[in-house]
C-alpha cells in the first residue's frame, strides 16, 4: 500500500486540550471536533516521549528511545549535542525507508537551526534576505535594529540605492521573523499538494510556541504575556491548520496520511501532555490507541501501509529540564484529554 501519499505535520509547544482548560480556561474542542469531522482520530491520553524538541522529535523519527541509538545519555553527561542531533533529525530510519520507496522529503525553514532538514529533496525557505544571516547568529536588541535600519547603512541609503534600502527595511526583530516564518509555512503547505509524485512532508511549525505573536486573526500582535498570548495563537493556526488540511485532503488523488503531532507541551509543570491527531486511511485509524506516544507513531504508519514487521513497544514519558535533559523522571499517562 506504498501508494499513499504520507504527510506530517507537526506543532510546536501545543499542549492538549485538559491542560488548555485547565491552565488557561481555553476550550480547545471545536477545533478537535473539526479534526474528528474530517476523519483524524485523537488519543485521549497522548504525551510526548521526551520534554525537548531535538530528543522528542529524533526519537520520533527513530522509532525508538533515546538510549537506543543514541550515545548521547552517560552517568553524569547532562549536555545536548545538538549538531549530532540535528542529523539524527534530518538522517533517520523514517526518511531513508520512505525514500527507498520512492518518496522526496519535503521541509521547511523553522529558524531553529538544528530541526532544519536543509539537504531535503525539496526545502522551502522562507527568507533570502542576507542581513537576516547576521541577525540569525543571535537575537538584535531594539537599538541594533534601529542603527541597521539607519546608521549602519546610510551610505547606501543616501545614495539611494533601492537595493540596500530593502535589506535593512526587511531587518526584523526575532517576533517579527517568527511571525513571518509560521505564516511562511502555513501559506506553502496549502501548496505542497501541487508536488508531483510521492512526498514525506515534515512541517515543524514553530506555534504556539513562544514568542505570542499573534492575535486570534493572525496579526502581528507581541504582549509578551503567556495569556492571552499563547491562546490567541492557538486560535489562529487552528483555523489555517484546518484550512490546509482541507485543501491537502481535496487536492489528494491518493489517500494522504497525515500525523499532526506537537513535539511537547508549554507549561514546564504541563510537559509532556500533547495535541496528537491521526488521519490514516483504509482503516489504519483502528490501530490507534489512548495511549500511544511519538515513538510509536512510524511503527504503526510503517505496519499498515508498507509491510512493516515493526512490534509496539511500551509508551513511556520521561520528563527533564533543559539544564539537565538526561535526568529523567518517568511521568504516567494520565487519560483525560479528548478522544478515543
Amino acid at each position: 500500500m506504498n501508494a499513499y501519499t504520507y504527510r506530517m505535520l507537526l506543532r510546536q509547544g501545543y499542549s492538549r486540550d485538559d491542560v488548555l482548560q485547565q491552565l488557561y480556561g481555553f476550550d480547545n474542542r471545536p477545533f478537535l471536533d473539526e479534526l474528528t469531522r474530517l476523519g483524524f482520530v485523537i488519543p485521549r491520553c497522548a504525551q510526548s516521549n521526551y520534554a525537548w524538541t531535538a530528543l522528542s522529535i529524533s526519537t520520533s523519527f527513530h522509532r525508538d528511545y533515546l538510549p537506543n541509538f543514541t550515545s548521547f545519555i552517560q552517568q553524569g553527561d547532562q549536555s545536548r549535542d545538538l549538531p549530532a542531533y540535528q542529523n539524527l533529525i534530518a538522517h533517520s530510519p523514517v526518511r531513508t525507508e520512505l525514500a527507498q520507496k520512492g518518496y522526496r522529503m519535503v521541509a521547511f525553514e523553522t529558524g531553529y537551526w538544528f530541526n532544519e532538514v536543509t539537504d531535503a529533496e525539496v526545502y522551502i525557505v522562507g527568507n533570502k534576505n542576507p542581513l537576516e544571516k547576521y541577525r540569525q547568529t543571535r537575537d538584535i536588541n531594539d537599538f541594533e535594529l534601529l542603527f541597521l535600519r539607519t546608521t549602519a547603512l546610510r551610505v547606501f541609503t543616501e545614495a539611494k540605492s533601492a537595493f540596500f534600502t530593502t535589506l535593512t527595511r526587511n531587518v526584523r526583530t526575532p517576533e517579527e521573523r517568527h511571525h513571518d516564518l509560521v505564516q511562511f509555512a502555513l501559506d506553502q503547505l496549502e501548496l505542497v499538494p501541487d508536488l508531483p509524485g510521492k512526498k514525506f512532508v515534515y512541517a515543524h511549525i514553530v506555534a504556539p510556541h513562544s514568542p505570542f505573536v499573534f492575535s486570534p486573526t493572525g496579526e502581528y500582535q507581541s504582549t509578551g504575556a503567556v495569556n492571552p498570548g499563547y491562546p490567541n495563537a492557538i486560535l489562529y493556526v487552528n483555523s489555517r491548520i484546518l484550512t490546509v488540511l482541507k485543501t491537502i485532503l481535496a487536492k489528494s488523488s491518493v489517500p494522504p496520511v497525515i500525523i499532526l503531532q506537537a513535539d511537547h507541551g508549554l507549561d514546564l509543570d504541563h510537559r509532556m501532555p500533547i495535541l496528537n491527531a491521526y488521519y490514516l486511511p483504509g482503516g489504519g485509524d483502528q490501530l490507534v490507541y489512548s495511549n500511544i506516544t511519538p515513538v510509536n507513531t512510524f511503527r504503526v504508519v510503517f505496519n499498515r501501509y508498507f509491510g512493516g514487521n515493526f512490534p509496539l513497544i511500551e509508551d513511556k514519558s520521561y520528563f527533564s529540564y533543559d539544564t539537565a535533559p538526561y535526568s529523567f523522571t518517568l511521568v504516567p499517562a494520565a487519560c483525560t484529554g479528548y478522544g478515543k
